[in-house]
């Protein structure tokens, strides 16, 4: 499933969280999950990987701090990944906007 955000502002935290489920609509327990995001600095293209965090409740967690990036587009994906090898992706978009002010 494709999620945009819209209009965050540069130097912000952004917390992401997921659950993941199967093609037939049953949640998959996914062993790990990994946030992968891809955008610029200073005009250059960058990427991260941050392992994300199990919660209690079943649900991955993992925040970034989009702090020094140019302002435009930011990629993200979600990836879980379940027993078997089976994998759940969500993935978006983040429009990011400051100026030279916002750190």
């Amino acid at each position: 499933m494709a999620r945009d955000i819209k209009n965050i502002v540069r130097g912000t935290t952004i917390n992401f969280s997921s659950d993941f489920y199967a093609a037939n609509g049953a949640r998959l327990e996914a062993g790990n999950a990994s946030l992968r995001l891809f955008y610029r600095v200073g005009g250059v293209a960058a990427n991260t990987t941050i392992v994300m965090d199990k919660q209690s409740n079943g649900t991955w967690f993992a925040e970034w701090q989009a702090a020094n990036i140019d302002t435009g587009m930011v990629e993200w994906t979600v990836t879980g990944v379940g027993g078997g090898g089976s994998q759940a992706v969500t993935a978006g978009t983040i429009n990011i906007i400051g100026n030279r002010s916002t750190p």
